[in-house]
């Protein structure tokens, strides 16, 4: 079954035909959707149902697969040897100073004033030749509790990642979102968390929080935690509550993007990132996943697409970045990015 399964993917790819795989976290089943067209549809206002697959930049449309033909298959969890590839590539030192030098005009903005927190990225390439579908398998053996994806369409492109961080769960009018902020790298004992990522992870607690408010009588806010993804521990807030009136098109743009993958206030961080990161995000932060489509208990389950790569041209373009606030150091910020590369980088190096 498992076997017929992934030769039924190989077969959608060769025929260049739109699909997406996934697992959701902690879950042993695989969901596979194609559709019959190499069309792209494009989402109008949240109400379509299907797999949505959204940029960073609200101005450029979400893409939606519409799930013309579907497969579930059971994927037992495998035994996790634990991330960390055999070497990481050594880093040009052209992209070290960049993006040094960027998360230091970052914190000049931040002590101006004119913004509170910005999260700056940066992208890296590197040979990629083996199978994707081969590639995903990894993601799926090494990442259990992450939200794995494999997507696909001819004319935009192929992305995979497993990413820790939900945007929106939504069932009726209950919702779920997170705020994920704050990064230490794991050393086989739980953090010991610094002012900058209390501050970082507040930041967009409160932010969320008061964004709902503007909609939103009633929701309820978790405690903190801290929680293992990967060879990363990040810190979490999850905040619950109901819609009432509000349509999930609403909520999703109150939402995306968040304080985590964009900065406060949103409209400057945003302005600040498309002027100085100096390379095109793409889908990276922008957020992927089910959308009123009904798959075992929810509706609509969205998660912001982090720790992820675009394989093109026989290139596997790894993306990832860090929140940035008056606490911030430059150096430290260039380490984060690298921790967090690993994620990604353990896939594409480790042929084991």
């Amino acid at each position: 079954m498992l076997q017929r399964f992934w030769e039924k993917i190989e077969d959608l790819h060769q025929r260049k035909i739109p699909f997406v795989v996934y697992r959701k976290p902690n879950k042993n089943k695989l969901v596979s959707m194609a559709q019959q067209s190499r069309d792209i549809h494009y989402v109008r206002d949240f109400t379509e149902t299907g797999f949505v697959f959204a940029p960073f930049d609200g101005k450029k449309q979400a893409i939606l697969i519409r799930p013309d033909e579907l497969h579930r298959v059971v994927y037992p969890p495998k035994e996790n040897k634990g991330p960390g590839p055999k070497g990481l590539p050594i880093v040009a030192q052209d992209q070290k100073t960049f993006h040094i030098n960027l998360v230091t005009k970052g914190i000049a903005e931040i002590d101006l004033g004119t913004l509170k927190k910005v999260v700056l990225s940066r992208k890296t390439e590197h040979p990629c030749t083996e199978n994707p579908i081969q590639l995903f398998q990894k993601l799926l053996d090494t990442y259990f509790s992450a939200f794995c994806y494999l997507w696909y369409h001819p004319r935009i492109g192929l992305w995979l990642g497993a990413t820790p961080e939900l945007l929106l769960k939504a069932n009726g009018t209950g919702f779920t979102t997170v705020s994920l902020a704050g990064t230490q790298k794991y050393e086989g004992k739980p953090p010991i968390w610094k002012k900058k990522e209390l501050e970082e992870q507040s930041l967009v607690t409160n932010y969320i929080s008061e964004a709902l408010a503007t909609k939103i009588k009633e929701f309820e806010i978790s405690e903190l935690e801290s929680i293992k993804a990967g060879n990363l521990w990040h810190l979490r807030t999850s905040i619950s509550g109901r819609t009432g009136t509000i349509q999930i098109g609403e909520l999703i743009k109150i939402l995306h993007p968040t304080p985590a993958v964009c900065g406060i206030p949103r409209v400057a961080a945003k302005e600040f990132i498309l002027k100085n990161e100096n390379y095109d995000r793409e889908y990276y932060t922008g957020f992927l996943g089910m959308l009123n489509f009904k798959d075992s208990e929810s509706i609509t389950e969205l998660f912001v697409n982090l720790r992820c790569m675009q394989v093109r041209d026989e290139k596997g373009i790894i993306y990832v970045g860090g929140g940035i606030t008056q606490e911030s150091i430059p150096e430290s910020e260039w380490q984060e990015t690298i921790d967090k590369s690993s994620t990604m980088l353990n896939i594409l190096l480790n042929r084991d």
